[in-house]
């Protein structure tokens, strides 16, 4: 039996969503654009990215703007660039814009998500 837990805890400019399925925990961190995402694990594990997006699919309750043109807005390369940023890590910072990512929807303000994994 599976058991699930979800939390949401603002930190400011993002949020943290940690949830617990049977024994396995991922994390995923959600930056508004034009800021900066922290990852971290505990000594000694490692960050294994699982996925990224630098984009929007959700409407404007979260990371809210009137720039909203867009909300089915993927970045292709966003795992690929995290993973080779972050993964191996116990701690990354990686910036959620288009320097980075590239501009997936002009016009439209993006946000960054990530879920990985500390191994």
């Amino acid at each position: 039996m599976k058991k699930t837990a979800i939390f949401l805890v603002y930190f400011g400019i993002f949020s943290l969503l940690i949830s617990h399925v049977s024994s396995e925990a991922y994390a995923g961190v959600i930056v508004c654009e034009r800021n900066i995402a922290y990852l971290r694990c505990n000594k000694p594990q490692r960050i294994n990215i699982l996925a990224a997006n630098y984009g929007r699919t959700e409407g404007g309750h979260l990371c809210p703007s009137k720039s909203i043109k867009n909300t089915n807005c993927l970045s292709p390369a966003s795992t690929m660039l995290t993973k080779w940023k972050c993964n191996g890590e116990q701690t990354c910072y990686i910036s959620a814009s288009n320097g980075v990512f590239g501009d997936p929807c002009a016009g439209t303000y993006k946000y960054l998500y990530v879920k990985y994994i500390c191994q």
